[in-house]
């Protein structure tokens, strides 16, 4: 399938850009070299398996991040021409859109494994507001607080705390 890939906000230091699918697990590239002002016009990635509902966009350059867009909805578009042969032919394109999730919430981090020694540091994932996906380390006995998408923060220490705090300002 084809699908419209439209970047909407790109760091300076992004690109170009590869783009994967989650239909084998982002291991084959389907794009490469993708320009920032490709993708902030809108770029048409052809080759998408049918069976991929997330497409992630991963910068190459100096900045290495990247962000996981789903798949949604689509539209089909048949075309047909008559030539003077008599003879027919038909083209059928699917176009999907991708679209960001964009609810952002303010949420607080803090990280305490009792010891009341700040030499750790514990850490913590989220996606920002911008759809960049952020992997950070907090100091023991220290708290930040900061703006991600809804439902994005993470960690796997047992020694990090998330609250969400609510709405964005």
């Amino acid at each position: 399938m084809t699908v419209l890939v439209t970047l909407t906000l790109a760091g300076t230091d992004t690109g170009p850009f590869n783009l994967y699918s989650n239909s084998d697990g982002y291991v084959n590239i389907i794009a490469t070299g993708v320009t920032k002002a490709a993708l902030e016009a809108g770029y048409s990635l052809t080759g998408v398996p049918d069976d991929a509902t997330i497409i992630r966009v991963k910068s190459t350059g100096t900045c290495t991040n990247y962000i996981d867009m789903s798949i949604i909805g689509g539209t089909t578009t048949t075309t047909s021409s008559t030539s003077s042969t008599s003879s027919t032919s038909s083209t059928t394109s699917t176009s999907t859109t991708l679209i960001p999730p964009i609810e952002c919430y303010a949420y607080e981090v803090c990280a305490d494994d009792g010891t009341g020694d700040r030499g750790d540091a514990y850490p913590y994932t989220y996606i920002n507001c911008s759809g960049i996906v952020v992997e950070r380390d907090l100091v023991n006995q220290r708290c930040i607080e900061f703006c991600a998408q809804l439902g994005s923060v993470d960690s796997t220490s047992e020694f990090i705390f998330i609250t969400e705090i609510g709405p964005c300002p």
